[in-house]
This record gives structure tokens, C-alpha cells and sequence, in this order.
């Protein structure tokens, strides 16, 4: 019978205890980036998002998609329907994935590809969220760049 020391087995349990929340939601969420069925699933279930749709929405999203013209455009009114429609869960989620994630998520949201969407509204909704403050600030900035550009 193999035994295990005590010894041997807490690296493991403090590699456990310490993983970054990022790492941990890239791993418990495996997918694609710029896949378009997360799109085509996220845009039927709209009005009724989970957190787990949320950051799956958000795993898909990486700087080279910018190259992907269908994935782009549909995935960047995504992020402002999510947003308008679940401020909340979008705030908080955006600080549990990778920084390079976040930042290309944000990017997006400060280049909306569609007039249609009420910044001022978001940026009053983002704005009454209660913690989440680094999150909070960064959508905040985004949102503001984005009515520059709009």
C-alpha cells in the first residue's frame, strides 16, 4: 500500500489554498477564446445569466479576436447587452479572470462597435455597485472612454 507523508502532500494543499482566483476560474472553465458557440449560448440565455455564463462569456475574450470579424463584432455587443443587463455580475466577474482577459474585455468596452447601447445608464448602474471597487473603477473608465468615442 502506497503511504503518504504529511510531509509530501502540503506543497500540494498550500498550492491549493494559494491558487490565484484567475488561474482557478481559467481552470474550472475551459474554453476556447473567440469561440462563437459560447456567443450563440450566452445570447439565447440573456435575460436569465449565471455567473458560470458570465465567465464563460469572458474566458472566450483575448486581444487576437480583434482578428476574428464575426466573433469581434457580435462578441463586443455581447459585452454591452451583459453589462447593461447584469452590471453587477459582470463587475464582479471581471475580477476573477486573467489580467490579459480583463484587459481585452475592457478594450472592448471602450470601443463599442454599435451607437445603440446608453452609456450614461451603465455608468449609473456600475456606479451604484457596493464593493468590487477595482473592477468597479476599471468599468467605470472603460465606460467613460467609451462615450468619448461614441
Amino acid at each position: 500500500m502506497l503511504r503518504i507523508s504529511r510531509m509530501s502532500i502540503l506543497p500540494l494543499i498550500v498550492l491549493a489554498i494559494t491558487l490565484p482566483p484567475a488561474i482557478a476560474a481559467q481552470r474550472a472553465h475551459p474554453t476556447t477564446v473567440c469561440d462563437r458557440k459560447v456567443l450563440v449560448k450566452t445570447e439565447h440565455q440573456l435575460k436569465h445569466l449565471k455567473a458560470a455564463d458570465v465567465q464563460r462569456l469572458f474566458m472566450t475574450f483575448d486581444s487576437n479576436c480583434t482578428h476574428h470579424d464575426d466573433f469581434h463584432d457580435w462578441g463586443n455587443e455581447l459585452l454591452f447587452r451583459v453589462l447593461q443587463l447584469k452590471p453587477k455580475l459582470f463587475v464582479q466577474h471581471l475580477e476573477t479572470i486573467p489580467s490579459g482577459t480583463r484587459r481585452a474585455i475592457l478594450d472592448e468596452i471602450e470601443h463599442p462597435l454599435h451607437n445603440g447601447f446608453d452609456i450614461s445608464g451603465m455608468i449609473h448602474k456600475v456606479t451604484r455597485i457596493k464593493g468590487h471597487d477595482h473592477s468597479k473603477e476599471a468599468v467605470l473608465a472603460a465606460l467613460q472612454v467609451a462615450r468619448r468615442n461614441n
